[in-house]
């Protein structure tokens, strides 16, 4: 943190004073801060120090009373608490101590306090500043005055209201309605990777409307440490995986640049945008999953599908499989007998074979219409669990939400 100082000191020099009617009225002169003594006044957590002041001059009055204005810039080390970033109050200690002196020697005291606003990069508000005099012992066993002064300061959230949370927030939003798209549907796959790929673009933008900051990686960067993928039997499942590892690993790359550096805890903004992007994933997975289930070709073999074997579970009536693909070869097989055998066989005998034939196509065509039945079951099933999965994200979501906008409310 820097703040502009504008340090005031008085003191007396008893070894300084003068009658002004010998001196034609003179009440005070200037000197040069090198010509007398000056207190060793210095800030405890000041990493560094630029003086706004070539030379530094003392005003001395008649009755020996000295004082000192000194005007600098002060960076100071500020240890942040950013749980609740960026809904969050910090509280910044300022010291000022003597190192050469004992208290006995020296002792600090307030005359007055005047903190103008202050402001980094419009980002802070001066909320209030507390004043303790305190004495500090050394290892010596020698004490020393200390005047200590507290900076209440409350950031601006707006700016990241507007930048990270709403965005956000609008995203989950597209998120639920994307549930309004057929279960049975292969746009709703993509149309949910490209939302998590839309929501990585964005964050790319809002890094150049945030402010700088170190160049450290925050605990937020540490969390991201295991990757799931599901592997679907469909034409575009892999090219939808790898859109999805890409537009993950460019947010990871982004997130760190997002968020100011982090020490010991993580800040609730973390916890939102990553509780964001565990929301999409799992909305991207659960249309992945009822995609995969929903495969046509899962009704060709004889054994139960797993979406049989769900529907058995959740005691869900569904026609057994049929195994319409295997009769279907053996008609094909007939039919091709019958062809070869029309040339050694009497008339009776072709209308016998045809007869036989015909009740196979037919016997067939029943098989489709259960085949049919079967899909519309499956489709009913994938539908119902549709259903249930969208409340039971709806209700995560919207308790995650609230409980997040709670800790932030009642922590600011």
């Amino acid at each position: 943190m820097r703040v502009l100082s504008v340090l005031d000191v008085i003191w007396r020099d008893e070894s300084v004073w003068w009658d002004p009617s010998w001196y034609g009225g003179l009440q005070h002169i200037s000197l040069p801060s090198a010509f007398m003594w000056t207190p060793d006044i210095s800030i405890r957590e000041a990493i560094s120090e630029e003086r706004q002041q070539s030379g530094v001059f003392v005003r001395v009055n008649s009755s020996g009373w000295v004082s000192r204005e000194t005007v600098a810039m002060v960076t100071l080390r500020c240890d942040l608490a950013m749980m609740m970033f960026p809904f969050d109050t910090q509280h910044c200690n300022l010291t000022f101590q003597s190192h050469l002196h004992t208290a006995e020697e020296l002792e600090l005291c307030l005359e007055r306090s005047t903190i103008a606003p202050i402001s980094t990069h419009g980002e802070w508000d001066l909320i209030s500043t507390l004043s303790a005099l305190q004495l500090s012992q050394s290892q010596a066993g020698r004490h020393y005055s200390r005047l200590s002064f507290q900076l209440v300061l409350r950031r601006h959230s707006l700016f990241y209201v507007l930048n990270l949370l709403v965005p956000s927030a609008l995203v989950m939003l597209v998120d639920l309605a994307g549930f309004c798209v057929p279960v049975e549907s292969a746009e709703r796959l993509p149309f949910k990777v490209t939302l998590l790929l839309g929501y990585t673009v964005y964050l790319l933008l809002a890094t150049d409307l945030l402010p700088p900051f170190k160049d450290q990686t925050p605990m937020l960067g540490g969390s991201h440490t295991h990757t799931h993928t599901h592997t679907l039997k469909h034409t575009h499942t892999h090219t939808h995986t790898h859109m999805l590892l890409l537009g993950y690993t460019v947010y990871l790359l982004l997130a760190t640049d997002l968020l100011p550096p982090f020490k010991d805890q993580t800040p609730m903004l973390g916890v939102y945008l990553v509780g964001c992007l565990v929301f999409l994933s799992i909305s991207l997975s659960e249309s992945a999953l009822l995609l995969a289930l929903g495969q046509p070709d899962i009704h060709t073999h004889t054994q139960p599908s797993p979406l049989h074997r769900l529907a058995q579970r959740l005691h869900f009536r569904m026609s057994p499989p049929g195994g319409v693909g295997e009769h279907r070869d053996s008609s094909r097989r007939g039919l091709e007998r019958s062809f070869r055998m029309l040339g050694s066989c009497g008339r009776g005998c072709v209308m016998h074979m045809l007869g036989e034939e015909l009740s196979a196509v037919g016997e067939e065509l029943r098989r489709l219409n259960v085949r049919r039945g079967e899909r519309s079951d499956a489709l009913r099933l994938m539908e119902a669990l549709d259903s249930l999965c969208f409340r039971l994200y709806a209700s995560a979501l919207t308790v995650f939400m609230l409980s997040l906008g709670l800790l932030w409310t009642i922590n600011s």
